[in-house]
């Protein structure tokens, strides 16, 4: 507070402008009707003997009229103090001297300066309370800066919150999508593999029955074609056994046409069974893939839920801390609003006055409706209050938008998640495709060696016993 307001305040609290310039060191009455202020005797003048027990404590101080008015005394015929005009409130208050002349039976100066030094007193006292209530408002403005500086922290942990959702969302889409695939690979390679089993096992034995079946063809085929040669000779030999050789040689050709027609049956068993062969070796080798597959699978999910796990607890944590600074900032807003009610209407203030109505008597006023003018210090309280209030609203409509961002990036990268999920079906498709013609052209050179092998080997030894007794037969014949 300035020296020049506090100059007028004390102006309008005496009612006296010179008194207020003078020296304030000197405090000690030397009017003997001035000696109610020492603790000394009481005072010999019957005028100055007060009739108020604020007379006593100040010696301005009188009680109200019933009026409200002003403040009654007993007037100058009982020797009380009497004043003739009422003094002005304004910067040009009348001096020591003419108020001193206007009282009778006057007072000397001196006796008004001491009285003005004591009304010095308690404005020094008020304006001392008045510095330690704007040293409580700058404190408070510290307050509310901190306040905002805790509410931007909070602002920039609820950042990292929502981009560590969404990296969690993204990696859990990602593993699902990887479970169910891997789940479904699972499931239709045991069937595979079962039905593989079987398969093989019935291949096998019918591949090696056609094998001997064939051998045994090759051989007969070779016995009868050696005995028409015999028989040929045996008829060149001796006309006598032409007409039995004739006979047997029709024989042997009709054995010949049926062993050729089984040959044929056989040749096209052996193409079947070369497909089985095919189909068994290629989903031999897709079993063997997809169980490296599987076991690569099985670890990148291991992995997996170790980074889940870690993601999980990290969360953990950032909720946990997000709760304790909401606490606080709750806290922090109960605190404030309990500020905002105890600073929101100023402390009332004394107003002085000096009155002639009524009884035309000296006294002072107390305005209790009257507040505090807002000075420097309440405006900037003001001004930090509508800031603080302006970054809250910032930060609510931060982090709504962040909210929203959040939907609408979770709903993009599911649909980004789709895509993807159908271009790896489409590639791994096509890998697939391009697998199974190279496995088949690899069936069909293989099938091709194994037919070549076939048409340049021998009939087992075991299936010529037969032959021979069927000869033996028909020589006894």
């Amino acid at each position: 507070m300035s020296e020049e307001s506090s100059s007028r305040k004390k102006t309008k609290m005496t009612g006296i402008g010179d008194a207020a310039d003078e020296d304030p060191s000197n405090k000690a009455p030397t009017d003997p009707r001035l000696a109610q202020r020492d603790p000394g005797p009481a005072p010999t003048d019957p005028r100055l003997a007060p009739t108020d027990p604020k007379l006593a404590q100040t010696g301005t101080i009188s009680k109200k009229t019933e009026e409200g008015k002003g403040a009654s005394m007993p007037d100058s015929s009982n020797g009380n103090i009497t004043i003739r005009k009422r003094v002005h409130r304004s910067e040009d208050a009348p001096t020591s001297d003419q108020v001193a002349s206007q009282i009778d039976p006057p007072i000397a100066p001196t006796t008004i300066q001491n009285t003005c030094q004591s009304g010095t007193g308690q404005l020094a006292s008020k304006e001392k309370d008045k510095n330690s209530e704007i040293e409580d408002l700058k404190a408070q403005v510290q307050y509310w800066k901190d306040q905002a500086d805790l509410a931007e922290r909070l602002s920039k942990n609820n950042c990292q919150l929502s981009s560590t959702n969404v990296e969690q969302q993204r990696l859990i889409g990602s593993l699902q999508m990887e479970n169910s695939l891997l789940k479904t690979t699972n499931e239709k390679l045991e069937k595979d593999l079962a039905t593989e089993k079987e398969d093989n096992a019935k291949m096998k034995i019918e591949m090696a029955v056609a094998k001997k079946e064939k051998d045994l063809m090759e051989k007969t085929d070779r016995d009868r074609t050696q005995q028409l040669e015999d028989v040929k000779k045996m008829l060149s030999g001796s006309k006598v056994n032409e007409a039995k050789m004739e006979g047997k040689v029709e024989v042997l050709n009709a054995e010949k046409k049926e062993a050729s027609e089984r040959v044929l049956q056989l040749y096209s068993e052996k193409e079947v069974l070369t497909e089985q062969l095919k189909e068994s070796k290629k989903k031999e080798k897709l079993a063997a893939e997809s169980q490296k597959s599987r076991v690569a699978l099985e670890e990148e999910l291991a992995k997996l839920q170790l980074d889940v796990n870690k993601h999980m607890s990290e969360k953990k944590e950032i909720r946990e801390e997000k709760v304790k600074l909401r606490e606080k900032y709750e806290a922090l807003k109960k605190e404030k609003r309990s500020a905002w009610e105890f600073w929101g209407v100023a402390p009332r203030n004394v107003v002085g006055t000096l009155s002639n109505g009524g009884s035309d008597t000296m006294a002072v006023k107390t305005n209790d409706a009257q507040q505090i003018a807002p000075d420097e210090f309440s405006l900037k309280l003001e001004a930090v209050r509508n800031a603080h209030q302006d970054q809250v609203n910032a930060l609510q409509n931060d982090f709504n938008k962040l909210n929203m961002s959040h939907e609408e990036e979770k709903r993009t990268m599911e649909e980004l998640h789709r895509d993807q999920l159908a271009t790896l079906q489409n590639r791994a498709k096509k890998e697939e495709e391009k697998k199974l013609e190279k496995e088949q052209e690899i069936m069909k050179d293989d099938l091709q060696k194994e037919i070549e092998n076939l048409m340049e080997g021998s009939v087992p030894a075991e299936f010529g016993k037969k032959v021979d007794g069927e000869e033996g037969e028909s020589g006894t014949n």
